[in-house]
């Protein structure tokens, strides 16, 4: 057996369809990260951001795993958002963060790069 046989071997694996399923069934979408108001509260704080949304000019949300952007009007001060390497599919839920000035979303979904 050469290393191109493992390779054409590799190609010929069809996908399971009871391993995919486990990606998108409810058990394991309930087990993704949500932006919810302690979440938030508490990467600020991590970050040496404050308590108290209104508070922080800068919120790090990057490589966390949240699939929508949510419950984020009371940090209505920021001025940069981080949201790197997330699983968003669209940009939203930003209108009222007036003074942002700079989102960095570099592979945070599809066509974000």
């Amino acid at each position: 057996m050469t290393e191109y046989d493992i390779v054409d071997d590799a190609v010929k694996m069809e996908r399971d369809p009871k391993q995919d399923a486990k990606y998108t069934n409810s058990s394991f979408m309930d087990n993704l990260p949500v932006m919810n108001a302690e979440t938030l509260r508490l990467v600020a704080i991590e970050n040496d951001g404050y308590d108290t949304p209104e508070l922080n000019d800068k919120l790090y949300l990057h490589f966390k795993g949240y699939r929508r952007i949510e419950n984020l009007e009371p940090y209505y001060n920021l001025a940069s958002l981080f949201l790197d390497s997330n699983g968003f599919d669209t940009i939203e839920g930003l209108g009222n963060l007036k003074k942002v000035s700079e989102v960095n979303k570099r592979k945070t979904g599809m066509g974000w790069d």
